[in-house]
């Protein structure tokens, strides 16, 4: 079985191909806002070095969000352009759960972070185990800063934090003596992430038509920091 998995929600682009759940190819770079100049020949260039084809994949997986606006329609849509004309399905993943399995190997609370501008963020927690995932205890919120430090002030295991560079501001605000980082730079999105998710997904057989992944940008961009609705 085949998949692409691609992830334009932050100011980074991925592509990953996989066979059998094996990772056989990945880019990422940082494209700012270039990731349709981006995407494309890239794809190209790695279906080329496999001898691959876009039929030859079976199924299609995006990171749906939170993220960037431009970054998510982009991705969602190339995604569809791809799926449609060759009859796959699809399969869409959270964005901060993408970037939780950073922190798989940690044993304690990962808390995934993305800037959304005005000191508020998009938070998602999860609990993990000696590398698997007990339970989500947040998913896909948007909480300012203070609201941030007060929940995680109710946490009383670990905590992990994952995050792009723009987090890092956090540091000396989040200064609970049971908060890790990891090192700033040393974190980038992956489609790689996003496929393993997708893999999940795929082999429960929650899988979609084209038409129905639709991006969820968490927060229209002219509204008060709020809980997202899922």
């Amino acid at each position: 079985m085949k998949l692409l998995a691609l992830d334009t929600s932050t100011r980074y682009g991925s592509l990953a191909l996989f066979e059998d759940g094996k990772l056989l190819s990945l880019w990422v770079e940082a494209c700012q806002q270039s990731h349709n100049e981006k995407i494309l020949p890239e794809l190209d260039r790695m279906l080329k070095s496999l001898h691959w084809t876009i039929s030859d994949i079976d199924y299609f997986a995006a990171a749906q969000g939170p993220g960037s606006f431009t970054g998510l329609r982009i991705g969602i849509s190339t995604v569809k352009a791809l799926a449609i004309p060759h009859r796959k399905k699809v399969v869409g993943v959270s964005t901060l759960e993408a970037f939780g399995l950073a922190g798989e190997w940690f044993s304690g609370s990962v808390c995934a972070l993305l800037d959304a501008r005005k000191e508020a963020y998009f938070v998602s927690i999860f609990d993990y185990e000696q590398g698997q995932k007990q339970k989500c205890v947040l998913q896909d919120e948007l909480l300012s800063k203070d609201m941030l430090k007060e929940k995680l002030n109710t946490v009383r295991k670990p905590i992990l934090c994952v995050g792009l560079e723009d987090v890092v501001v956090l540091r000396s605000f989040l200064d609970q003596k049971n908060i890790f980082w990891i090192s700033p730079g040393s974190f980038f999105p992956t489609a790689f992430y996003v496929g393993r998710l997708a893999l999940r997904e795929i082999q429960a057989n929650r899988v979609l038509e084209p038409k129905a992944l639709l991006p969820k940008y968490g927060q229209d961009p002219h509204t008060k920091v709020k809980k997202i609705t899922k």
